[in-house]
Order: C-alpha cells, then sequence, then structure tokens
C-alpha cells in the first residue's frame, strides 16, 4: 500500500500520521517536543522515533515523509533531518518549518494566507510569486497577537497601574495568584522563573476576564486580533493577492472569540477581498500537497 507520513513538530510535542494517497488516516504516533531551536538534537530523535512508529504500523510503501518542524527555519538542520529521514524511510523528505506544512494542510494549492497564533505567532503566504513569511521571531523580538504577547501586556498594564498607585484589579489578582505571588513586587522573579510556556498560559486568564466584562482584558483581546490582521495583510501585500484564501490556526484564535472577531474587522478594513478558508485540516496532512506537488500530480 502507498502512503506518506506527515509529522507536525512543536514545541510541546511532534505528531506523526501516515496517510494513504486519496487521504484516509492509516496511523499516528505522538512523542516529546520537537523544536529544533531550543532542543535540535532532542527535536530530531522525536521526529524520527515518531516516523518509525509509523513505518512499523504500516510497511513498505511509504512515497514521502514531510516534516514542518518548529525553529526549522533558522536551525540550519533541514538538510541533515532530510537524510536522516530519507534513510530511515527510504523514500524522498521534504523539511520545512510547521507553519508551511499546516499552510499546505489548509489552502493546498490555493494562493492565500495562514494566520498561526498559539504560544507564538506567524503568518505564511504562498501565491504564484512565492512564499512569505511574517512574524515567528519569538517573544523578544515579535510575537505578535500570540498567547505570550497577550499576557506580556497585561503584566505590563500591572506594573504601570502599580505605578500610578492605582489598586490591582481582579483580573491582576487572579494572575498574581497564578503566578503563585502574594504581592506585586514579587511578579519579575515569578515571570522570570515561568519561562515562555508559563507566561503563555495566562492569556486564557486575560480571556476569563474578558469575557466577564473587563475592558482592559477586551482591549488586549481585540489588540492582539488586529495585530494578527496587520500581518496577514502585510503577507497578502507582499505577495500582491488582493483577495486571497485567508486561513486561522492556533489555540488563541479557538479559544477568543474577541480575538478572531477583531482579526476580521481588521481584514475587512485592510483587504476586504479576502475570502475565509472554511477548511480547517490537521497540519500533518500537508504531506499529501508535498506528494502531490512534488510528483506533479
Amino acid at each position: 500500500m502507498d502512503y506518506v507520513i506527515g509529522v507536525d513538530a512543536g514545541a510541546t510535542k511532534t505528531s506523526a500520521c501516515g496517510f494513504s494517497l486519496d487521504g484516509k488516516l492509516l496511523a499516528g504516533h505522538q512523542t516529546g517536543p520537537g523544536n529544533f531551536v531550543e532542543d535540535p538534537g532532542g527535536a530530531e530523535r522525536n521526529v524520527l522515533r515518531a516516523v518509525e512508529m509509523c513505518l512499523e504500523d504500516l510497511g513498505s510503501g511509504c512515497r514521502l515523509v514531510g516534516v514542518g518542524a518548529a525553529g526549522m527555519r533558522s536551525s540550519g538542520l533541514s538538510g541533515k533531518l532530510r537524510g536522516r529521514l530519507e534513510q530511515a524511510a527510504d523514500c524522498r523528505a521534504k523539511v520545512t518549518d510547521d507553519g508551511m506544512l499546516a499552510l499546505y494542510a489548509n489552502l493546498g494549492r490555493r494562493e492565500g494566507v495562514l494566520v498561526i497564533a498559539g504560544t507564538g505567532s506567524i503568518v505564511y503566504g504562498r501565491s504564484k510569486t512565492g512564499q512569505v513569511s511574517i512574524g515567528g521571531w519569538g517573544t523578544l523580538l515579535d510575537d505578535r497577537g500570540s498567547a505570550t504577547a497577550i499576557a506580556i501586556r497585561c503584566l505590563k498594564n500591572m506594573v504601570r497601574s502599580c505605578d500610578e498607585g492605582l489598586p490591582i484589579s481582579l483580573l491582576g489578582k487572579d494572575i498574581l495568584k497564578e503566578l503563585n505571588c502574594s504581592s506585586i513586587w514579587q511578579l519579575p522573579r515569578a515571570v522570570s522563573q515561568a519561562g515562555k510556556a508559563g507566561i503563555a498560559a495566562l492569556a486564557p486568564i486575560v480571556a476569563e476576564h474578558a469575557g466577564k466584562g473587563d475592558e482592559s482584558a477586551r482591549d488586549i483581546l481585540a489588540h492582539a486580533g488586529a495585530e494578527l490582521g496587520d500581518m496577514a495583510c502585510q503577507a497578502a501585500g507582499r505577495l500582491g493577492l488582493a483577495s486571497p484564501v485567508t486561513g486561522v490556526s492556533g489555540s488563541v484564535f479557538q479559544k477568543n472569540p474577541l480575538v478572531a472577531q477583531a482579526f476580521w474587522e481588521k481584514m475587512k478594513t485592510c483587504l476586504p477581498g479576502a475570502v475565509p478558508c472554511l477548511a480547517h485540516e490537521r497540519a500533518e496532512k500537508g504531506a499529501l500537497w508535498f506528494y502531490q506537488e512534488m510528483n506533479h500530480i
């Protein structure tokens, strides 16, 4: 039986799925984190192990292994990983960023953009003229609209309110409680120890209070949505797309309707011809489109 394996390697887990050439899910396995910047050695092992488990289930017949991995763009390790995969699977391999895999999964060969907002954020776009990416630079440089950015904006509001002598809001109190802080003066140490994932985990608290009517929380989420819209419009502009198919993905969109609302409002303003993508395919399925593209099917 002929099949392809798609691998979505991210900050928290690596997921590999085998698909028949007509798109039927045949097998699936998960291993540990697959971030090639934070832990390239561990990420490579997790990707290879996930692929090996699919191969063990499905046997001979693998025609392509398509991998989208966090941090691959800046790691310089795509060639090395591709060689290891081709040796393990005895077939061709394509290695790219996790976002590009998701773009292919959701848009297929259509021209358009995909906006991904979870712990971090990035926008990928494709047209007949080429491909672009916007964002994805990490917390310190640029993760606009991400869960991390939402949480950091909230934290900054808290300390600025403190500097102005204002009382801590209910939102602020819940943030301090989540970080195990008995006072706001413990906040700097707690934030430095929380790490990116710990900070991003504060975003649902902002969403909860936005749902209860907290105006500052609502403003934070609206700002995030507008920034993601700016990124999408920038990508479409660079590609010369006036009516791009536009997809959204990631926990920020899934869990924050205010972010999604602000995003589409921004799109209506700066790119009114944008067409929402209704497909929500799992990223691993992008390997099927890689296969078709490479074989001119």
